[in-house]
């Protein structure tokens, strides 16, 4: 409640101040004018068509010129008879074939069908040389004869009348009514009137017998003729003739209308008939009143000699807006004005002739003058009055004492910013790096927090200026607006910067309004825009409207009841945002060229809407060229493309196809104008692309036919040459069957014998090797775990006991793995343990480390190495432990190959010296290493068969993981605290459980030792 009042004493004291002068002034306009440096043929124009299109055309002494709002393109005379500028043009028309041409005093020029940019110039010389009138087809009438254009062989054809109506030797005057009528006037010398006839159908027929004045011309419609006086006095009224009837009815002049020569053109609404004269506008209402409107030009300019002045005024009148178009007038019906547009002023007074005005329906009005083409629009502000200094300092005042009122005090807060929508205020402390927003439903203050870049400078010179649903608007100093965009919660902001870079007319922001449609009205010293809250919301910039003009901007704007009011210097403006004037039409497509090429040679189609096109499989660079026609800003429009469903967009309309595959395609052409309003229809042709003849379907029977009598001609004789060849094999086969039995038993004769010899083999091996019964004797609480990976192995053990020089017994172990396996590894392993057996004989081997130096360097000596790169290095790798039970102590040493000691589960290893038995190329002495023992120790000697085992565990898919020796480890720990025999089994049963049906990686040899 506290807001609403406080609003309505606000605006009630802006109002006070704002309207206490009542001058008004009107609307405001813009123009930008086109010359021979834009593009334009010439600067001096003779006349404006629109055609269905929405293209301007424009006709100068040199030919014609096509606007489409962004390019000109001219049209020159492509005929070497005469100038254009010799036989002067007069109106443009488009013809059936799309063509367009316009006619002149001998003839008519009309834009070539077989030279883009060219004219054909079609003349004629036997006609006078007055300048007639043009009818309904395009045909121009003089008072002697007329000049008609065979559309269909492009020719002129001359007629001269062989006779007149009865009694009439020569016309006085010829018209041509709005609707293209002709209309000749005889002169009755005997009577001194006139009579009217009307021309058709190669016949006169008679309106009226009896014109008492000079008539400035004829206006039409579907039921009545209009005859305008050329001076409109109590003598000479507008008559209005019916055409079903001939009765007429006389419109006389009331007394309070000054005689005014009329023009001889009209228009009709529901409410008035509107004909203007050379003194001003003269109005018939419904209610048979009659108004003049003066023309306002001052008196000066309006005694000018030259006719030229006064030509546009003679042209049809058009709609405008609210206005009416009479040449440099506008006529305003609900006001009973006349409206000059202030450039439109100068060019006049700078005695720059209108020659030609054309509205289109995008909200332009095109003016054709002997010094350029001028747009002219309507900006979206009007006038009101002048407004003093002291009125704008005490609105400014106003304005800055109330605008940023608090709903209540908050510490800390420098200014508030109303969000009537999200029903908050938006609080802004003097250090600007967090908002803050209070809501008028709870009453509760709680943090915005920013996100985004936020400078030092940012923080200080923040100018908050509007909050509306999900923005916050702010000034920054001289970089322009910051938006704030908030989450849907209000709880965080995020930062953009909204400046001349990216759209703004000018980083100078003097205010931000909403209207109730959603439009964001920015007001900036180079001019104001608009732009949708949806596009300023999302960063869409470029969608923005500018209406560009420099302002003075010393009161600060602001909006009541949807209307925008700023001072532009001593001038106070109006934006009335409901009726702002925008281009709301979507842009026409034109189609201009299909163009392709098939080898060196180019082709072109002929465009239709929703016609297919068939291309040759071999055709090449297919280009489609389209032009949409906005005429207010050409340069924003955009294209939108859609082949078979796949969309893309283009600032240009033109779309190449270097490959299109066999098949029909859909092509949908769309486009948008200066305000993104989109065509509603596309343009839609289909390209069907014939497939090469070895893709067509006869041609695939046909092979398939080819084929299927090949193949079976191939079978048949394929037939015929294995019959013959089976009887040649058949005798083949049993020839080498007869080879191959005698070969086979004496292979099989050979594999008994090497057989018999590996398993001879094996059983010296095994003779070698002490049984696990020996072994038990030296070791009461042991097991050995012993699998060749085949018949033979390459790994070994051996126990024994041992007496040392001093003549005590010792208990030794050895367990080795010898390079390779098989007949290779169980001939190293038998040589090894030869020696190893050997070697605790010798006096001079007194430990374990001696004891793998004496078989090193006797395998080395028996295997005669020379170190040469080709040869093998045999070598094995060993552990030898000795057990001292009186001591309890274990001495050993480890050849590449370490000894595992478990002690309540807990895994202690003596590890391996990087050294093998035999060859190796480090030759650092074996060391022994010394180990007390506990009771109920467990001792592992073993080869690296066992962790290599290839496998998986049963539910994995992968069977080709290493048993690895941290698993290894773990097994041992968790078995040795069970009975002996039962380690043995558990080991046993945890690697087939492993290897499942893979195949043995290696030898697997393992002795454990209880102590």
């Amino acid at each position: 409640m506290y807001i609403r009042i406080h609003s309505y004493i606000f605006w009630a004291v802006c109002l006070f101040y704002l309207f206490f002068f009542q001058h008004f002034y009107g609307q405001n306009w813009a123009s930008k004018k086109f010359t021979v440096s834009d593009g334009l043929m010439s600067n001096q124009l003779d006349a404006l068509f629109i055609d269905s299109k929405g293209l301007l055309w424009i006709a100068n002494g040199n030919g014609l010129s096509r606007y489409d709002g962004k390019h000109f393109l001219n049209y020159v005379n492509d005929s070497l008879l005469t100038p254009i500028s010799k036989v002067n043009q007069y109106s443009i028309i488009k013809l059936s074939d799309g063509s367009i041409f316009y006619s002149m005093k001998y003839g008519y020029v009309k834009t070539s069908n077989k030279r883009k940019g060219y004219l054909d110039v079609y003349l004629s010389d036997t006609i006078s040389e007055e300048r007639g009138v043009n009818s309904r087809s395009g045909i121009r009438f003089f008072k002697e004869g007329f000049v008609d254009f065979d559309f269909n062989n492009n020719s002129i054809r001359n007629h001269v009348f062989k006779k007149y109506p009865k009694n009439y030797k020569y016309p006085s005057n010829l018209l041509s009514t709005n609707l293209g009528s002709v209309i000749y006037s005889f002169y009755n010398s005997d009577k001194d009137v006139r009579n009217i006839f009307l021309f058709e159908n190669n016949s006169f027929k008679e309106i009226w017998d009896s014109v008492p004045f000079i008539m400035a011309g004829i206006f039409e419609d579907a039921d009545h003729y209009f005859i305008i006086p050329e001076e409109f006095n109590v003598s000479n009224p507008i008559v209005i003739i019916n055409k079903q009837n001939g009765t007429k009815t006389f419109l006389r002049k009331k007394k309070n209308i000054p005689e005014i020569t009329l023009l001889g053109n009209a228009y009709f609404t529901d409410r008035y008939f509107v004909f203007p004269a050379l003194e001003g506008v003269l109005v018939l209402t419904s209610k048979n009143e009659q108004v003049f409107i003066k023309d306002n030009l001052p008196q000066k300019i309006k005694n000018k000699d030259d006719e030229k002045f006064y030509h546009s005024l003679y042209l049809p009148i058009s709609k405008y807006q609210n206005f009416l178009v009479n040449g440099y007038r506008l006529i305003d019906l609900e006001k009973l004005s006349i409206t000059i547009p202030e450039v439109i002023e100068k060019e006049i007074i700078n005695s720059n002739y209108i020659i030609e005005v054309l509205p289109d329906e995008e909200g332009n009005i095109w003016y054709a003058t002997f010094d350029g083409l001028l747009q002219v629009y309507t900006l979206p502000y009007e006038k009101l009055y002048e407004i003093s200094e002291e009125r704008i300092a005490e609105i400014n005042d106003s304005l800055e004492t109330n605008r940023f009122k608090c709903f209540k005090d908050f510490e800390g807060i420098e200014y508030c910013l109303t969000n009537d929508f999200e029903r908050v205020q938006i609080l802004i402390p003097k250090i600007k790096n967090k908002f803050y927003k209070y809501s008028f439903v709870d009453n509760k203050v709680t943090p915005i927090y920013v996100e985004g870049v936020q400078s030092p400078v940012l923080r200080e010179r923040l100018y908050p200026i509007m909050s509306h649903k999900k923005l916050i608007v702010c000034q920054e100093y001289t970089r322009g607006l910051v938006i704030y965009r908030l989450s849907e919660g209000l709880d965080t902001a995020y930062y953009s910067l909204f400046n001349y870079s990216n759209g703004l007319l000018s980083n100078y922001v003097e205010n931000v309004f909403a209207d109730k449609n959603d439009n964001i009205w920015i007001i900036t010293w180079d001019g104001i825009q608009m732009i949708s809250y949806n596009d300023l919301l999302n960063e869409n910039y470029s969608f923005n409207i500018k209406y560009s003009k420099s302002l003075k901007l010393n009161m600060i704007p602001f909006k009541k009841d949807d209307e925008i009011y700023f001072a532009d210097g001593s001038v106070l403006y109006k934006i009335s945002t409901e009726k702002a004037i925008l281009n709301k039409k979507p842009p026409t497509i034109i189609v201009e060229n299909i163009s392709y090429k098939i080898g060196k040679q180019s082709y072109q189609f002929l465009f239709e809407q929703n016609k297919t096109y068939e291309l040759f499989y071999n055709t090449r660079d297919l280009s489609v060229e389209v032009l949409a026609v906005c005429l207010s800003d050409g340069a924003k429009v955009k294209y939108k493309f859609v082949v078979d469903s796949m969309m893309q967009f283009q600032n240009e309309g033109k779309l190449m196809f270097s490959d299109l595959k066999p098949g029909k395609h859909t092509i949908e052409i769309y486009a948008c104008n200066n305000l993104n309003v989109w065509s509603a229809q596309p343009i839609r042709f289909y390209i069907n692309v014939l497939p090469p003849f070895w893709e067509t379907w006869w041609f695939r029977i046909l092979v398939l036919v080819s084929t299927i009598f090949i193949v079976v001609v191939i079978v048949k004789k394929r037939e015929y040459d294995l019959k013959e060849k089976q009887k040649e094999l058949e005798l083949l086969v049993q020839e080498r069957t007869k080879e191959l039995e005698e070969k086979n038993i004496l292979i099989e004769q050979k594999n008994r014998d090497i057989l018999d010899s590996i398993n001879y083999t094996r059983r010296l091996q095994r003779s070698s090797l002490p049984s696990e019964r020996e072994v038990n004797k030296i070791f009461h609480d042991s097991f050995v775990i012993y699998q060749p990976k085949d018949i033979i192995a390459g790994d070994f053990y051996f126990t024994g006991l041992i007496r040392t020089n001093d003549g005590n017994i010792l208990k030794g172990a050895v367990v080795g793995d010898c390079t390779g396996h098989g007949v290779p590894g169980a001939f190293m392993s038998i040589l090894m343990l030869a020696y190893v057996k050997q070697s605790l004989v010798e006096k001079d081997v007194n430990s374990p480390a001696e004891a793998l130096e004496f078989v090193s360097k006797k395998i080395q000596k028996v295997l005669e190495y020379k170190n040469e790169v080709t040869e093998i290095k045999d070598s094995a790798d060993i552990v030898f432990a000795v057990l001292n039970e009186e001591t309890n102590t274990l001495l050993c040493a480890c050849a590449n190959n370490p000894i595992y000691i478990v002690r309540n589960k807990e895994l202690i290893e003596i590890p391996a010296q990087k050294r093998t038995v035999g060859y190796c190329d480090n030759q650092e002495p074996f060391k022994n290493h010394i180990f007390q023992l506990q009771k109920n120790d467990m001792i592992y000697l073993f080869t690296d068969g066992y962790a290599d085992q290839f496998g998986g565990n049963s539910g994995s898919n992968k069977k080709d993981k290493k048993f690895t020796k941290k698993r290894f480890k773990d097994v041992l720990k968790e078995v040795s605290v069970l009975d002996i025999n039962q380690q043995k089994q558990r080991l046993l049963e945890e690697h087939l459980k492993w290897k499942g049906d893979n195949e043995q990686t290696d030898d697997i040899c393992i002795i454990g030792i209880r102590v």
